[in-house]
């Protein structure tokens, strides 16, 4: 079984093999499905990864400066110490966050998977940006998947 830890836990390789995955992507205050415990649930099968999921269960809107800098600084320390990140482009979001941490990781040539349907309202964006380091966006589910299952295979 997958090892899943949620903001705000702590987190750290219990292992020197562990494969760790971040979920980047679209949440927006709970506006957006939650596609991470949807995703969770497929990588649970895996034995020696883990997966880091942003998306707080209680989210406060109003957290204040030093709660809020907390989840900024867990969802930057999650991304450098992943060994793959993935995206989901919502497209019932604006994702400003999200389109921010995917040129962050692209420019650190990161190992990187996305999913932004065409009609994400900046669909251009992401396909141009992406394509500038070689990485395809999916247009749908199930290749978004399978591109992360095959980056998992290729660790195990």
């Amino acid at each position: 079984m997958a090892i899943i830890i949620e903001a705000p836990s702590i987190f750290a390789k219990t292992k020197a093999n562990q494969f760790v995955i971040f979920l980047a992507g679209s949440i927006e205050n709970g506006k957006a499905e939650d596609w991470q415990e949807k995703l969770s649930k497929v990588l649970d099968r895996f034995d020696n990864i883990i997966v880091l999921n942003p998306r707080r269960k209680h989210w406060d809107p109003e957290l204040d400066g030093k709660k809020l800098r907390f989840q900024i600084v867990w969802e930057q320390e999650g991304i450098d110490k992943s060994d793959l990140v993935v995206f989901y482009f919502d497209p019932t979001t604006h994702s400003p966050i999200s389109l921010l941490e995917l040129g962050q990781c692209l420019g650190t040539h990161k190992h990187v998977v996305v999913y932004c349907p065409p009609i994400f309202f900046r669909y251009t964006n992401v396909e141009v940006t992406c394509g500038r380091y070689n990485v395809k966006p999916h247009a749908d589910y199930n290749t978004f998947v399978a591109e992360i299952i095959s980056h998992i295979s290729r660790f195990a």
